[in-house]
């Protein structure tokens, strides 16, 4: 999202505790070729949200300006597999539960995905699954496709 990256729930190294926030971290170049990066809690207003987890991913769909989460595991070690989708143009911000069509990769956590923005769709592979497939979930045109 611009020169932003974003991070949501996981783990401190030390503690058991998870989390289920959401930071943005913007980089900016000073006028000495200096990256510098500013940590921001951003702010959700949604009566439904995500788990506390790890081991998940989060993808930006960059044509809805839109974060995709999947997955994870919870505190009591119980495989994730749960997907939701939350809008960054719209206030106030929302977390989607979303339902998807069709056979899924199943609840997993340790996976890695990217998003492929020519074919709009998120890319997933690996985890703690013994498989060795890749999965891909088609994204929608717009935001109003995802379904609650």
């Amino acid at each position: 999202h611009g020169k932003k990256m974003y991070l949501y729930g996981g783990k401190k190294t030390s503690g058991s505790e998870l989390y289920a926030d959401l930071w943005s971290l913007t980089i900016t170049k000073d006028n000495n070729d200096q990256w510098d990066g500013d940590w921001k809690k951003v702010v959700i207003d949604s009566p439904i949200t995500p788990k506390k987890r790890q081991g998940h991913s989060l993808v930006y769909d960059s044509k809805n300006q839109t974060l995709v989460l999947f997955g994870g595991i919870n505190q009591k070690e119980e495989t994730l597999n749960d997907l939701w989708a939350l809008s960054l143009t719209n206030e106030p911000k929302t977390w989607l539960k979303i339902t998807s069509m069709g056979e899924g990769p199943g609840g997993r956590y340790g996976h890695r995905a990217i998003y492929d923005p020519i074919h709009r769709r998120m890319v997933l592979f690996g985890g703690n699954h013994e498989d060795t497939l890749l999965w891909f979930l088609q994204l929608p045109e717009d935001l109003t496709s995802y379904q609650q």
